[in-house]
């Protein structure tokens, strides 16, 4: 794989991001959040979407037929197996990052619920959303009314969904809920959450949805699901148990949960463009 441009480009983001915390000490992750997004042309939007406030950054075009979606992941990481964090806000901006990356338009980045909002807002957003309830049907929902409000802001018929971790598996109830999804690409993400805890040795996410097992529905939709070889969060051996007999997923040599999608996201979308293109020829 080549790296030389996505590497270059991967460290100027880091150095925008270092530059906007004062190394990550002073600026909260929503500020240099904002700034990261509307440097790089994305307008910031805040939807009311059933109980919950979601913070969301927009890169608008004319209209189109195809609106790509980066939904965030599960966020800040817990302090022990049994704490959720205080906020789920994700301290690494991962996803953002992502889409600054992904050059298509328009491209609607969605954090989720309770992350990125004032301490006050906050305080009205019950921890369950950031634990046994982070994949809910409510959750589900509320980001998929927002999704189909921009779909509808832009024209747009088609859906390309991308999520990172946590964001991947809502992404994929999303897919398994619609018509209108014609990709989905997951990052290193609990695809089957039950199977995940059981892994863990961690409890069962009980208010979140059942275990996916719609993956019938989604027979026409092109799939890429990502991990990294070293990615202890989500294995490569634990995907394989958690994705359907034949579909295999495409794991990444020496990258970890964390490392280094950023880096090498431009030659990633390359590498997935191009293979969507050679089945749409096969077909």
């Amino acid at each position: 794989m080549t790296i030389g441009r996505a590497a270059l480009q991967g460290a100027a983001l880091l150095f925008f991001l270092c530059s906007c915390a004062g190394m990550g000490v002073f600026a909260p992750p929503g500020e240099i959040a904002r700034n990261l997004a509307i440097a790089q042309g994305f307008e910031r939007r805040i939807f009311h979407a059933d109980r919950f406030e979601i913070t969301s950054f927009v890169r608008k075009a004319a209209y189109t037929q195809e609106l790509t979606v980066y939904i965030e992941g599960d966020g800040a990481p817990w302090p022990a197996i049994d704490l959720p964090p205080l906020d789920p806000t994700p301290r690494q901006l991962t996803v953002l990052q992502l889409a600054v990356m992904d050059k298509r338009n328009p491209l609607l980045y969605l954090a989720r619920p309770c992350q990125f909002l004032e301490k006050k807002d906050l305080q009205k957003c019950p921890v369950k959303y950031w634990s046994e309830s982070r994949y809910s049907r409510e959750v589900i929902t509320a980001l998929g009314e927002i999704i189909t409000q921009v779909m509808a802001e832009f024209g747009a018929t088609r859906l390309n969904l991308v999520g990172y971790s946590g964001g991947g598996t809502i992404a994929l109830y999303l897919a398994g809920s619609r018509t209108d999804v014609a990709r989905l690409t997951t990052i290193g993400s609990p695809l089957n959450h039950k199977l995940w805890t059981e892994y863990h040795g961690i409890s069962s996410l009980s208010g979140s949805e059942v275990a996916f097992d719609s993956w019938a529905k989604l027979e026409k939709i092109r799939q890429f699901h990502l991990v990294g070889e070293k990615d202890k969060i989500v294995p490569p051996a634990l995907m394989g148990k958690m994705l359907p007999h034949g579909m295999k997923a495409m794991i990444i040599r020496d990258f970890s949960h964390e490392c280094c999608w950023v880096r090498d996201w431009e030659n990633l979308l390359a590498e997935t463009d191009s293979l969507a293109a050679s089945d749409q020829e096969k077909e």
